[in-house]
């Protein structure tokens, strides 16, 4: 199941500072409002809506419209009183990076699994081996002579693998490449 989190702050720091954070976690669409009323629930998804604290109201009545399905809550509170029931998460606005990244896993079911294996499934196989060529170095021609494909079509596949995995850049798919396991550290050329 694919997830999605949902930042809802009226700040543009925060919400772009939490964005950023929750970006580099794989497999996770991110969108941000200023507004609880400008957030779309996606159905066929994991929904985390991560938000400010005066607007609990509004994310109890968007899950009550929803029966609760598949939406969870972490509200950031700027004070030291604790807010709200036990589904939703309570988190200080000073919560350090590496903490929320691994929360957000938590919360969407992504820790204790490999995320390679989840990966395995959402990226096609062709995919895969255009990962495996980006990390070891090679440029989009190159690509294309090993996998007997035209250029047009690597640079299809990698926007693909963009968009599904939200890593732009060949030394982001490289690092993914190395931790998910599809080259080890002797297939680089240095």
């Amino acid at each position: 199941m694919k997830c999605h989190v949902h930042i809802i702050h009226p700040s543009d720091i925060v919400r772009l500072g939490i964005e950023n954070i929750i970006r580099s976690i794989p497999l996770v669409q991110v969108s941000s409002y200023l507004y609880f009323k400008d957030f779309t629930y996606q159905p066929n998804e994991k929904n985390l809506v991560i938000f400010d604290k005066d607007y609990l109201d509004d994310f109890y009545d968007i899950t009550k419209r929803h029966n609760g399905k598949l939406i969870l809550g972490i509200c950031i509170n700027t004070g030291n009183k604790i807010i709200g029931k036990s589904d939703v998460k309570c988190v200080k606005l000073d919560i350090g990076e590496n903490e929320l990244r691994e929360l957000v896993k938590h919360e969407l079911g992504l820790t204790g699994k490999s995320i390679g294996k989840v990966e395995q499934n959402s990226l096609s196989a062709r995919e895969v081996d255009v990962v495996r060529c980006i990390a070891k170095g090679m440029s989009n021609k190159e690509i294309a002579d090993v996998l007997c494909i035209s250029t047009h079509t690597v640079i299809t596949h990698r926007k693909n693998i963009t968009a599904k995995l939200g890593i732009k850049s060949a030394s982001g798919l490289t690092v993914f490449a190395l931790l998910e396991g599809i080259i080890s550290g002797s297939d680089m050329s240095l």
